[in-house]
């Protein structure tokens, strides 16, 4: 870059005003270090914070949000007809505002919150700044509200709390109700805050599959100068907040703001109709047809709104924080939480992810912990299965009815592995005395140390896929790696010993035989050797997976022999 912008060639380079041309003195000492900046990485928020502003948040969007935005259309429509009067003032504004605003306080108290008559105190503080009129005033509801609070019903609409009695008001709701859209929004997506900010009024489409999506546009990681489209699905609840979020945009807009009801009059304010979801509310900024500038000061002012910590956790609140969270929350709940986490994202590879997980050693050791934990709540059921199963053993030495001998419906070639572990460990509880010769005394802490026992304290027993489980440890050889280590999940087989299956995949193993052995049977009437030895091995492999569903299958003739014929071929691959 130097030597062609030197020449002439290259005039706009972007070259440091510096002497090129400058060494360093070995003979003098070494220039002092200029401190290294320290990182301040996106942490997650914490969980009580997101509990206590999400409901607060869907408060504001079920009971607020319709009566703001009837009262709004309300004052639009009297507003323009009072400008087509010749009644353009600021105070005749005033005067309709609060006429619209008495009348809707005015109906039965029993009425429900959706007839938008009557909106109900909030049960928290929202604090409102009122451009100057009541600055500072704070609009406390039934929860919130001390005694020297109360308010007398007979004063007038100016003195009370509750309801608000002004155009300050009703524009700092406006904003409160903004802000619990886009919390709402934000942390059901965990969009970038450029997609976020970029998503068009009309981004809620309803999908064939009877899911909501929003459709945006993604910068980051593309190569299209305009972004390419991309979706986000969507709860119910987000789906709903932000289109009530676009009708509250488009009503906005309408309004005059800054100036007297004579712009109703302009075409060209009237015929005005943006495309940015989020509007630019609040004290001496009002201008809803621009984006908001900066959104993380706009959702530090929401949480100011509601009362609440602007710096949770010792960090300022700010949308990125919203991805850190999800992925938290996805990585604690979800075996496969990178995955997911990665199509959610929109991230090109899964080590963008990972760092988004693990870059926090407190949030990596809380993973590891709900994984361990999440390993031995699975092992628990099928424990409590077989310790049901030894006690019905029991009872039948004793000539009882036969209770159980299938495993409490455990499928796979492991139940008889975990079985003779219950077992054994039944009878060193018995040798040291802690339990009687009875299956009956295996109590909650009996039961949670077989589960240690067979998970190696949480470390293995994974699932594989939905009803799967996998309980090879990593010193232990397993068909799908062919060796002693990690488990391939990929590569799981139904004839591997340290597989595990629920009762309700009984029915889909059933199921494949019945279908594998159709299949054989045209296959043999067609002499189709290929399909046929295929149908085969889908049979060889179904059967053995529930041992009732072996013995059953077995009284077939055709099945009987697919299994002899492979039984050689079996042993000799072992």
């Amino acid at each position: 870059m130097d030597q062609l912008s030197g020449r002439g060639l290259w005039l706009d380079a972007p070259m440091p005003e510096r002497d090129q041309t400058a060494t360093v003195n070995p003979a003098q000492p070494p220039k002092e270090a200029e401190p290294e900046g320290k990182p301040d990485p996106h942490l997650p928020l914490p969980d009580d914070y997101v509990a206590q502003m999400g409901q607060r948040s869907l408060w504001i969007i079920e009971h607020l949000g319709p009566f703001l935005l009837d009262v709004g259309e309300e004052l639009l429509t009297e507003w323009r007809k009072s400008a087509h009067d010749g009644k353009c003032s600021k105070d005749a504004r005033k005067k309709i505002l609060l006429r619209v605003l008495a009348a809707r306080h005015a109906g039965d108290p029993s009425d429900p919150p959706w007839t938008s008559l009557r909106c109900p105190e909030p049960p928290f503080t929202i604090r409102l700044s009122t451009h100057g009129e009541t600055a500072g005033r704070r609009f406390k509801g039934a929860a919130a509200a001390s005694a020297s609070d109360d308010g007398d019903e007979d004063e007038s609409l100016e003195s009370i709390k509750w309801p608000p009695y002004n155009l300050a008001h009703f524009t700092g709701l406006c904003s409160v109700l903004q802000g619990a859209h886009f919390f709402v929004a934000s942390m059901a997506m965990a969009a970038r805050q450029s997609e976020s900010m970029d998503l068009p009024r009309n981004c809620v489409v309803y999908g064939k599959d009877g899911h909501w999506r929003a459709v945006g546009r993604t910068f980051k990681l593309v190569q299209a100068l305009g972004g390419e489209l991309r979706d986000w699905d969507l709860p119910e609840a987000a789906a709903r907040a932000i289109e009530q979020q676009a009708r509250l945009a488009r009503m906005l807009e309408q309004m005059p703001w800054s100036e007297d009801l004579s712009a109703l009059l302009d075409p060209e304010f009237a015929a005005f109709k943006g495309e940015h979801l989020w509007c630019r509310i609040g004290s001496g900024a009002t201008n809803p047809r621009k984006v908001p500038r900066d959104p993380n000061k706009f959702l530090r002012k929401y949480a100011r709104m509601l009362d609440m910590e602007t710096e949770p956790a010792g960090q300022p609140l700010r949308t990125h924080r919203f991805r850190k969270t999800i992925a938290r929350l996805a990585a604690l709940a979800i075996d496969e939480a990178p995955l997911m986490l990665k199509q959610l994202f929109g991230h090109k590879d899964i080590e963008m992810t990972l760092h988004y997980i693990l870059a926090d050693k407190a949030l990596a050791a809380e993973i590891e912990q709900i994984i361990k934990e999440l390993h031995m709540m699975r092992a628990k059921a099928p424990v409590e299965a077989f310790v049901a199963r030894l006690a019905s053993s029991e009872a039948r030495k004793h000539g009882a009815d036969e209770l159980d001998v299938n495993y409490g419906g455990y499928g796979g070639k492991a139940v008889d592995r975990l079985a003779d572990t219950v077992e054994r460990y039944r009878d060193q509880a018995v040798a040291a005395g802690r339990m009687r010769n009875s299956s009956e005394d295996f109590g909650a802490d009996h039961i949670d140390d077989v589960v240690r026992i067979l998970t190696g304290d949480g470390t293995y027993f994974n699932l594989v896929r939905p009803g799967v489980f996998c309980t090879k440890r990593l010193g232990e050889w397993g068909p799908c790696s062919r060796k002693k280590g990690q488990a391939d999940r990929s590569n799981c087989q139904e004839t591997c010993d340290h597989r595990l299956e629920e009762p309700w995949l009984r029915a889909d193993a059933d199921g494949c035989v019945a279908d594998a052995l159709a299949g054989y049977e045209r296959a043999m009437v067609d002499g189709e050797v290929l399909l046929q030895s295929f149908w085969a091995d889908q049979v060889r492999r179904n059967v053995v997976r529930f041992e009732d569903l072996r013995a059953k299958w077995m009284q077939h003739a055709v099945i009987a022999q697919i299994m002899a014929a492979g039984e050689p071929a079996a042993a000799e691959a072992a």
